[in-house]
């Protein structure tokens, strides 16, 4: 058990070496609050306390564990934090649980001295963030949320210090790089709390970085109609790409929207844009192959040469990140993770505030809008911004920075694209971000590059020898973006891994936070997990294969921001990885332990919580494990694929039933695919549906009257996936609903495209079914 400092109630209740019940065949909900209640009278909670909870966010992910919130509230207004949380395993038994209800919730009066307005203006004002508020929205139920015009919102809560105030909290935003989460007295207009949730056809593309030894040119990729919906702009359903010359997040001051201007059109039909480069200049500072994108020394290449190119560059770096996020095994971070999609896709603006410089003709950027680049990861309900300034070393003398466009670097996007996904999946009771603490803040960006060099890695873009020292960040735009390279084991040389500060030569260790820039600094302290993490998936790649020791890796780093607490420690985390590898049943426990013991998070290693900044590190392992684990022998590389037989469905024509079909997990419904397996795989239902086609020279195209004495055929579009991770060999079923998510499919015409992978990467044959779903 972990308490937090500040409530002294539970932070986290588990076991690390077992669940907390034993198997059940109650519904996951039923397995939690029993579990409460049985506890109520040592946590001293009475049944109207656990009657103020309200479940407000369930999901089953790829591992079949499900994930639960509850929000506690008093005259339905909200308590803020991280509520109630339990994680239950496919099995019915309880993982663990984090946060629990208050005893006692009240306060004298639900009536605030100060308006929404007021609290609005009062947080501005505290946070030096000019407020123009606009006109405010409709007020709504008893927490009294109100919308205003330019963004911003209120709504009512109790925050809890020595006593429960009632307060408003607000989301705050003022330029682009201030958009805050803050907590405002409701009678006196105190700051109680304030968080910056601000995280530093075909088209022609890079797969990495121009000019990277590997996926350094330009190749033509594909735009599936699953990104691109627009004809004439970089818009669909996962992501917004435009151009924002003049700085501004779109919904907020002082354009509401980005103009026409700003969109970027195809040419030809197609976004095939060549990236421009040229050699360095008189002091100027530019990649050697292929050069500069722009120029920020004299003005003479302006970064407009390769506006379209960057912006094509962004919006598939984005999509193809979405995709990954989504598909791949053990991430599975998809509609019932609450992803980007839909209404709350990304908004990512390339070149942004490239025109600010008011003394060169707004052609360039000024000194605020160079060599970064940022996310603003914000509730569900509301788009991910993301924002991409030139790199240049014109405003950073002695840095020789490359005067290039970061959207053409891969490990940038996919960085700042992590903070998104990780930011939803670790939130308190009310969905606001829940990494906000000193240790929390350094794991998300520990987190941002793992995710991202986990992807480049395993696409051999990025290589990873037994030699340490390869994998850096910043190689393009010449920046030291971090201090070392990520893949440094602890005692590795100086020469590879030269170390910064105090910290010494070498991985980093836990001992080391706080103490390698000489003050806590979330990047830099955010290596001592980026470099665990690597470590960890050194090890899993090396024991299992690459295949297999790759899944297991995401499976373990992802379940663990499912299954921690909000605002974690190091040690929450690497606790959250082990029972994530006890669901799953992966068997490496022994491994996990020995990884994290050598990084200074061993067995005796403890910490005050998210914002201890001195914690006290240990390199011992758990009593039980001791004695060194021996070397497990070489794997046996597999090279047979699995088969999957039998395959079928218990009905073939049905109407969409009430419960959702999880893209991630199975749930009761109108029909089931059933098939047996050879071996453990990996399984993948696609669902498409069809329409009517005529036949011209060997393809299906979309039925037309210009087309009637063609032949006919039916055509097929993806509209969704089923993934089923590591099912055991035998007889196996899917429930389908006829829903996806929230998201009924028409009536209409569908096939099933199935398919099964093992963890050595072997793919089955593949096997279609066509069905019918009928209205009801």
């Amino acid at each position: 058990m972990a308490l937090d400092d500040k409530t002294g109630r539970p932070r986290v209740l588990a076991r690390r070496d077992g669940f907390l019940t034993r198997p059940s065949g109650r519904r996951p909900v039923a397995v939690a609050l029993s579990f409460l209640r049985a506890r109520a009278g040592t946590l001293g909670l009475e049944a109207s306390d656990l009657a103020s909870l309200e479940l407000v966010r369930a999901y089953r992910s790829s591992s079949g564990a499900v994930h639960l919130q509850w929000e506690q509230s008093y005259l339905g207004i909200p308590l803020f934090g991280p509520g109630f949380s339990a994680n239950v395993d496919a099995d019915g038994r309880l993982i663990n649980t984090g946060g629990g209800p208050r005893p006692d919730l009240a306060v004298a009066s639900v009536q605030p001295s100060l308006s929404a307005l007021d609290a609005l203006l009062s947080a501005g004002r505290d946070a030096g963030v000019t407020v123009v508020p606009g006109r405010p929205g409709h007020t709504a139920g008893p927490e009294r949320l109100t919308t205003f015009s330019r963004g911003h919102r209120a709504s009512l809560t109790l925050f809890e210090g020595e006593r429960v105030k009632l307060a408003w909290r607000v989301l705050l935003r003022g330029d682009s790089d201030e958009v805050y989460d803050v907590v405002v007295d409701a009678q006196t207009g105190e700051t109680l709390y304030r968080a910056s949730l601000v995280r530093h056809a075909t088209a022609r593309v890079f797969d990495n970085y121009p000019g990277a030894p590997v996926g350094g040119l330009q190749v033509d990729r594909a735009l599936p109609g699953s990104w691109l919906s627009s004809t004439t702009s970089l818009l669909g359903s996962n992501a917004h790409v435009y151009s924002d010359p003049d700085d501004d997040i779109d919904g907020f001051p002082p354009d509401p929207s980005p103009v026409a201007a700003d969109e970027i059109a195809p040419s030809a039909g197609n976004w095939n844009y060549t990236h421009v480069a040229r050699p360095a200049g008189p002091g100027q500072t530019c990649p050697a192959n292929p050069g500069c994108s722009w120029s920020n020394f004299d003005g003479t290449f302006s970064w407009t040469v390769n506006r379209s190119q960057a912006a094509t560059q962004l919006f598939y770096f984005v999509n193809r990140f979405h995709d990954h996020l989504r598909d791949a095994v053990g991430i599975g971070f998809g509609d019932g993770s609450n992803n980007f999609e839909g209404a709350d896709g990304v908004e990512a603006q390339v070149d942004d505030g490239a025109g600010t410089d008011g003394l060169r003709a707004n052609n360039f950027p000024d000194c605020d809008h160079t060599s970064n680049a940022f996310v603003i990861p914000v509730p569900e309900g509301t788009s991910l911004v993301m924002q991409f300034y030139l790199w240049s070393n014109r405003c950073f003398s002695g840095l020789a920075l490359n005067d290039v466009n970061p959207v053409d670097d891969a490990l940038i996007v996919y960085h700042e694209y992590t903070h998104g996904m990780t930011n939803r999946l670790v939130t308190d009771a009310a969905g606001f971000p829940g990494l906000n603490g000193d240790q929390a803040g350094a794991m998300d960006e520990g987190f941002a590059d793992w995710y991202a060099l986990d992807l480049l890695n395993g696409e051999g873009f990025e290589p990873d020898t037994a030699a340490p020292g390869e994998l850096v960040a910043g190689r393009y735009e010449n920046d030291r973006l971090r201090t070392q390279a990520f893949d440094c084991p602890v005692g590795a040389p100086a020469s590879a891994c030269p170390g910064f500060g105090s910290a010494g030569s070498g991985g980093y260790t836990y001992g080391d936070f706080g103490k390698i820039l000489g003050e806590p600094e979330v990047h830099v302290d955010g290596e001592i997990w980026v470099e665990t993490l690597w470590d960890l998936r050194t090890r899993l790649i090396a024991d299992h294969g690459a295949g297999d020791g790759t899944a297991r890796a995401r499976a373990l780093v992802t379940d663990a921001l499912r299954l921690g607490p909000v605002n974690p420690t190091f040690l929450d985390l690497r606790n959250a990885i082990l029972q994530a590898d006890l669901t799953r049943s992966f068997g490496d426990r022994d491994r996990i332990w020995a990884v994290f013991a050598a990084r200074g998070m061993g067995f005796r290693a403890s910490t005050a919580g998210s914002a201890d900044v001195m914690p006290v590190e240990d390199f011992s392992l758990p009593p039980a494990a001791e004695q060194p684990e021996q070397p497990a022998p070489p794997p046996t590389a597999d090279t047979s694929a699995p088969s999957i037989s039998r395959v079928s469905m218990t009905r073939r024509r049905f109407k969409v039933g009430r419960a959702r079909t999880s893209p991630s997990a199975s749930t009761p419904s109108g029909t089931a695919f059933t098939f047996r397996l050879s071996e453990r795989a990996t399984v993948r239902i696609a669902i498409e549906r069809g329409s009517a086609g005529r036949v011209v020279r060997g393809r299906c195209l979309p039925a037309k009257r210009s087309l009637r004495r063609r032949p006919r055929c039916t055509r097929y579009a993806r509209v969704a996936t089923l993934v089923r991770a590591y099912l055991p060999a035998g007889a196996r079923q899917v429930a389908f609903s006829g829903r996806i998510g929230r998201r009924a499919l028409r009536p209409g015409a569908y096939r099933a495209t199935i398919s099964a992978t093992d963890p050595a990467g072997n793919r089955s044959r593949v096997v279609r079914l066509t069905f019918s779903i009928v209205r009801r």
